[in-house]
């Protein structure tokens, strides 16, 4: 009956726990009429009873539902008596409880339980009504077991069921404390703890919205407290024994070297070093201490072998929990997911600003450059004496500073058009369209070897550093005519950048910066490795985003566009990091950690850590209404309440920094502010990658030290390429029903799923092409990813494999009672979504048959 509750399908789960329900009813019949001892008779009814409780725990509702109800008749028949009703309460109400806890009243499953509730309700009231208070016993003995549990194995469960029966109540703290973890998230965890330990008596989850933290004495205290002072003792394996900080540091009133403790033996110190470091960490601890070892079949399962099982399409019921397995593989979890978050590495180029360039510098750039080539020195000094030009420099920090290229730019007044121009037309021009300073961009130059992106980052880090500086107007003009500019000239109008004038392969260009687009280039962050490293899906991902630059562009034609390269802002923003946490950028060993913890709190960094800084998360989310009319910041789905997320930061007894890539409206920081105020966590300073003055002001009025990457003073409309990729990306949209195979209900703001409303001024026919082009791009990164993923392992990557390929998982949400087929590519479903599309082509224009 146990293994099929865990692994039959609905309708047989229903009968079994139909019988079982009357087979515990007439319990007391069969122990009458057999001559076996009570305690044989106890266990065979806790087994039962667990089974039941099983089925209360389980990830699908209805059996939820189900069990519920035969748990309730129970308690409804009269065929048991009020105590032996009792004697059964005693061995599952808590259990009950806690598993009912877990139900959210919003959730339908709570009203469809309200009549078994009543059921318990009047037997409790009948009960005390008869005999007075209803007791339930448990044991005298705490052990707090903490633990990530990711997953929670056979091996956890079997350390667990011995301590229980050592005389303990065991409550398994899911730990949201190993920061450098690559972890499911917590209600994932939560869900697969539930259903492992649910037929256990005495074993219970500890409270997720009390977050202890054993590294700080505060929360140790707390623990204390919560027990009322009872003897606490806690299980902890001799690896973390060794490698965890707690141990490590200065006893003190209420750390964790005063508590007693068990401690599992791992098979991991084998070396001399690490028996030494074990003995020495135990010479610490002084209360007592009991070792339990475990049978050679628990002992040596690791969650790394559960992972890689897992990514094999292996049986993996010998390692979790059978329903465990179950879940694991229909949710599509743990497909390709490192277990530890990666150690960012600061990009190897650096950005260096010379507002008076000196003749050592310009040597080195003609050298590099150009050749050593006399005249473009003289040109160079030229510029950098008579119109006091400034010089932007790229460096690959890899290569002794190596120069990769370089831009030259100045500034001009109204009265200098001609002078600079030497052409009455561009002059003419430049004076009916320039608002406010003008900026003149005299040429950006690369060397031959430098990477392809070079170009596109100098070109963004000038424009960036002149809007901060308050200029409103750019043109572009090389100094040299005689250089072949063409690459130059379309990476220009990919920034909105428009021709003025053009005599043979030279040319001018102008573009508006007084309300500029921001786009952050992010899309292959999205993709997991090894794909994300593929040279083939590189590629498709450089194809569309010129697609969608030249969509951007034609929303608001001659306005500046500007792109931003995710590896360029992650440099900028470890730079900024690290120097507010008072560490270098480079890793230290042994590992030493600044003062302050660095709290991710949008897209940017949530799996990664910044070198020599505590990095834990906030994994927050912007999560629309059904009608997409509104949304509001929330958790991102199955982690935890921003209120508890919050407390966990609280407990790491550190003050952070705020981290997000933009700050413009402040949606995220709003929603967050008084959470942390109520928690009276230490901000110490808010970094972002982009700023807008509106976002400035924000922070200053709320006395928050804020610093950005970039400066963008007038942001007019800020798009995030992922964003804007069903399937790859998007904003959760609510559902009542759970996701399945973690694929997330999102919503895109393009045609044909909502509509851009964001994007003000734009035209109709415009915001088309961009939504058209969108779907386009992302049909054609699916469709190579599909392909690859064919190439890498023989079968189609339909919805079912689509964790194995992307980061977040997400799909076009179309409505409650529309489902997905699982066994269709994505690519299959973008292709119907543009029909759909096109189906629209008339609100555009009557006799428009096409986009």
């Amino acid at each position: 009956f146990n293994i099929k509750i865990k692994r039959g399908n609905t309708q047989a789960v229903f009968l079994l726990m139909n019988t079982l329900g009357i087979a515990i009813t007439h319990y007391t019949e069969y122990i009458n009429s057999f001559n076996e001892d009570r305690d044989t008779s106890f266990s065979r009814l806790e087994q039962m009873l667990g089974m039941l409780l099983l089925g209360y725990a389980h990830y699908n509702d209805e059996i939820r539902q189900e069990a519920f109800a035969v748990l309730s008749n129970i308690f409804d028949t009269y065929i048991l008596s009020l105590k032996e009703k009792q004697a059964i309460f005693d061995i599952i109400g808590k259990k009950i409880l806690v598993l009912l806890a877990k139900c959210e009243v919003s959730n339908p499953l709570f009203m469809n339980n309200a009549t078994s509730l009543n059921r318990i309700y009047r037997f409790i009231s009948e009960y005390i009504h008869k005999y007075g208070n209803l007791e339930l016993s448990h044991p005298n003995k705490i052990a707090f077991f903490p633990g990530t549990f990711d997953p929670f194995s056979l091996s956890n469960k079997e350390a667990a069921v011995q301590i229980r029966n050592m005389g303990y109540e065991v409550y398994l703290a899911i730990d949201e404390f190993s920061w450098f973890k690559s972890t499911q998230p917590h209600l994932q965890r939560q869900k697969i703890v539930s259903m492992s330990i649910a037929d256990e008596r005495n074993i219970y989850i500890f409270p997720e919205d009390i977050p202890i933290n054993i590294d700080n004495p505060m929360d140790m205290e707390k623990l204390r407290n919560i027990f009322n002072n009872k003897d606490i003792t806690v299980v902890i394996g001799s690896n973390v024994l060794v490698q965890a900080s707690c141990y490590q540091s200065k006893a003190t009133g209420h750390s964790i070297h005063h508590f007693p403790h068990i401690i599992l033996k791992r098979p991991y110190l084998d070396d001399e070093e690490s028996k030494n470091a074990y003995d020495n960490t135990l010479a610490k601890l002084t209360g007592p201490v009991e070792e339990l070892e475990l049978s050679e079949e628990f002992r040596n399962i690791r969650s790394s072998l559960i992972r890689k099982s897992i990514d094999e399409n292996r049986d993996i019921s010998n390692l979790v929990d059978p329903l465990v397995q179950k879940y694991i593989y229909e949710q599509g979890m743990y497909l390709r997911e490192p277990q530890f978050k990666a150690l960012l590495k600061n990009h190897a180029i650096a950005v260096k600003h010379y507002r008076a360039a000196n003749k050592q510098l310009l040597e080195a750039l003609t050298e590099a450059l150009f050749d050593n080539r006399k005249e473009y020195y003289q040109t160079l000094h030229s510029l950098v004496k008579n119109k006091n030009a400034e010089i932007l420099v790229l460096y690959n920090t890899d290569d002794e500073y190596k120069i990769l290229g370089f831009s030259i730019f100045h500034g001009i007044n109204s009265g200098s058009f001609y002078t600079e121009f030497k052409n009455h037309y561009v002059s003419e021009h430049i004076r009916q369209h320039s608002i406010g300073r003008m900026i003149v961009i005299d040429g950006i130059f690369t060397e031959k070897n430098a990477p392809d992106s070079s170009e596109q980052i100098i070109l963004s880090e000038t424009l960036a550093l002149t809007l901060s500086q308050d200029y409103t107007y750019a043109v572009y003009k090389s100094v040299f005519v005689h250089e072949n500019n063409n690459k130059i000239y379309d990476i220009l109008e990919l920034q909105g950048f428009e021709e003025i004038l053009r005599d043979g392969t030279n040319a001018i260009y102008d573009v508006d910066m007084s309300k500029p687009c921001v786009l952050n280039l992010d899309v292959l962050s999205f993709i997991k490795e090894p794909f994300r490293s593929n040279d083939k899906v590189i590629q498709a991902v450089k194809d569309a985003r010129m697609k969608l630059q030249n969509a951007l562009v034609s929303l608001f034609p001659g306005n500046l566009v500007l792109s931003f390269e995710r590896e360029a802002l992650y440099h900028s923003l470890i730079e900024k990091v690290c120097k507010a946490n008072n560490v270098p950028e480079k890793p230290l060993y042994p590992r030493h950690l600044g003062p302050n913890m660095c709290v991710p709190f949008g897209q940017i960094l949530k799996e990664d850590i910044v070198p020599n800084t505590l990095t834990k998360a906030l994994h927050t989310e912007k999560i629309y209404y059904p009608d997409a009319s509104d949304f509001f910041i929330g958790p991102y789905p199955q982690y935890l309440s921003l209120e508890n997320q919050i407390k966990v930061l609280r407990s790491f007894n550190r003050p952070i920094i705020l981290l997000d890539d933009i700050l413009h409206k402040g949606y995220r920081i709003k929603a967050l502010s008084p959470i942390l105020n109520k928690e009276e966590l230490r901000v110490e300073k808010i970094i972002v990658g982009i700023l807008s003055s509106k976002g400035k002001e924000l922070m200053d009025t709320q006395g928050h030290q804020i610093d950005a990457a970039y400066y963008i003073p007038n942001l007019k409309n800020w798009f995030t390429e992922a964003m804007l990729y069903p399937f790859i990306g998007g904003d959760s949209i609510i559902q009542a029903s759970a996701p399945v195979k973690n694929l997330l209900p999102s919503v895109n703001l393009i045609f044909p799923y909502a509509s851009p409303f964001f994007i003000k001024g734009a035209s109709l026919d415009s915001l088309m092409t961009l939504s058209k082009v969108c779907i386009e791009n992302a049909m054609s990164i699916l469709r190579v990813l599909e392909n690859q993923y064919q190439l890498f392992h023989g079968r189609s990557l339909t919805l079912n494999y689509l964790g194995e390929v992307l980061v977040s998982l997400r799909y076009p949400d179309k409505g409650q009672d529309v489902h997905h087929n699982y066994n269709d590519k994505a690519s299959a479903f973008l292709s119907s979504d543009l029909d759909h599309l096109s189906r629209m082509r008339h609100i555009v224009s009557p006799d428009k048959n096409e986009l």
